[in-house]
């Protein structure tokens, strides 16, 4: 057992060596060696027993003479943050999102700024250790890792690259580079608990965030839609909260339907303090906070993925990775980039074929019921006849023509120019700033 008990006999004791653990941190001492031991297959605190031990600070249960009287309330609570205004300190966080939208990096992006305590998208952060478990493998962690430390040199040598910003200050930043069975707290999951003190240590900070990429890889021989399954994967979520007064983050996916958002049992989605959902697979990506139980929901941040060189293989060809690079360094959204011929004539077709559809609220498939965006919509081919009669990439014919067509639509909708619910669209909010008054469906240049 490497020195630890057996968890039915050892969580009041690591608890509460970690709880004072928590308070040498805050009064600036040092630890001794009689605080936390790993000697012997009794952690002893103080000297003491695990039960007296346990008595010394608050258990992980509510004791006698806590209720909380209505008329003692003289002031409102503070709680701590991580990423203030966006995740709470000690709290239950969820990225999710289709495979390839950019989740694991939105993820990466955040632990970074937390491991060094530097702003998050304008927003303050409060900082400390951060491990990341990289249950899908450590190979393209590793590799994202090295892309955000070349990116952050760079920075500091004065290129106008996007990033974190470099202070050459050690980074509390380390990687369990396996996957770790979270529904049974067996000996593997008793070393990373060991290895995560161990960390403390050797940083002298305190554990802060706990990433777990990807919660699916994380409860080996379970179901993500069995309620007993998510149950005990979230308890021992809450026990290394507990335990380390942290943030455990989850990285997880949708299902087929991702506007029934994460995939699983509902009962992560209650559990879930913050939950983020992360989307879009070309240039601009976007991350909705889906959820909050203390915070307002529904703020969306903005980013691409910038590909950045990181060295050569055996065949002497390019080894690629990505940094986030956010809309603005204020946080600001995303402006919206240029659009050429065939951009603006296809949003005057579907303005025209909007138009000729009449106000009559569309109905939008999945909704539940009649609903609509901005007035009116019209079906994807009735947009498509419109601009191709009006000329659209008239030189091109067949699958060239409709390839034209793909790209177009997809850069429409990728940016928000259009919004698309399954084979309805709808005219984007800033269309008609975006189009250029001067351009007619007729313009030649395509």
């Amino acid at each position: 057992m490497n020195g630890w008990l057996p968890v039915a006999k050892a969580e009041v004791s690591f608890r509460a060596i970690q709880r004072l653990k928590a308070m040498a941190f805050a009064e600036g001492q040092q630890q001794s060696e009689s605080v936390v031991s790993h000697s012997s297959d009794t952690p002893v605190v103080g000297g003491g027993s695990p039960d007296e031990s346990a008595a010394d600070v608050r258990p992980p249960y509510a004791p006698a003479g806590s209720l909380i009287w209505f008329d003692d309330i003289e002031s409102p609570a503070r709680p701590k943050y991580l990423i203030k205004g966006l995740i709470g300190a000690g709290t239950l966080a969820l990225v999710y999102g289709q495979s390839n939208t950019g989740k694991s990096f939105f993820a990466l992006d955040l632990a970074l700024h937390v491991a060094q305590e530097t702003e998050w998208n304008g927003r303050k952060v409060n900082g400390g250790l951060v491990v990341y478990i990289a249950a899908e493998g450590a190979h393209s962690v590793v590799n994202r890792l090295y892309a955000a430390k070349s990116v952050a040199n760079q920075h500091r040598n004065g290129s106008p690259i996007d990033s974190l910003a470099s202070s050459g200050e050690p980074v509390p930043f380390t990687v369990w580079p396996a996957a770790v069975n979270l529904l049974c707290r067996d000996d593997n999951f008793q070393c990373l608990m060991s290895e995560v003190e161990t960390a403390e240590r050797r940083a002298g900070r305190r554990l802060a965030l706990l990433v777990i990429d990807t919660l699916a890889r994380s409860m080996t021989g379970g179901s993500e839609n069995d309620g007993a399954d998510m149950g005990q994967l979230i308890q021992t979520a809450d026990y290394i909260r507990e335990a380390f007064d942290a943030t455990v983050m989850f990285i997880h996916h949708t299902g087929k339907d991702s506007s029934r958002g994460a995939r699983g049992h509902s009962s992560l989605r209650a559990a879930a303090d913050t939950e983020i959902a992360v989307a879009g697979t070309r240039t601009v990506r976007t991350a909705t906070v889906t959820k909050q139980r203390d915070l307002p929901t529904g703020e969306r941040t903005q980013f691409e993925l910038e590909p950045i060189k990181i060295g050569v293989d055996e065949d002497g060809e390019d080894i690629v990775s990505c940094v986030v690079k956010h809309a603005t360094d204020d946080g600001a959204t995303h402006s919206r980039p240029r659009l050429n011929g065939r951009h603006e004539l296809a949003l005057r077709a579907l303005k025209q074929a909007v138009s000729a559809a009449g106000k009559e609220p569309t109905p939008i498939p999945g909704a539940g019921k009649t609903s609509a965006v901005r007035d009116s919509g019209v079906t994807l081919s009735n947009w498509r006849d419109t601009a191709f009669s009006n000329g659209f990439a008239k030189e091109l014919s067949g699958s060239s023509r409709r390839g034209a067509w793909k790209r177009v639509l997809e850069f429409l909708v990728d940016h928000e120019f259009v919004e698309r619910h399954g084979d309805f669209v709808f005219i984007g909010e800033s269309v008609a700033d975006s189009v250029s008054p001067c351009l007619s469906v007729s313009e030649k240049r395509r």
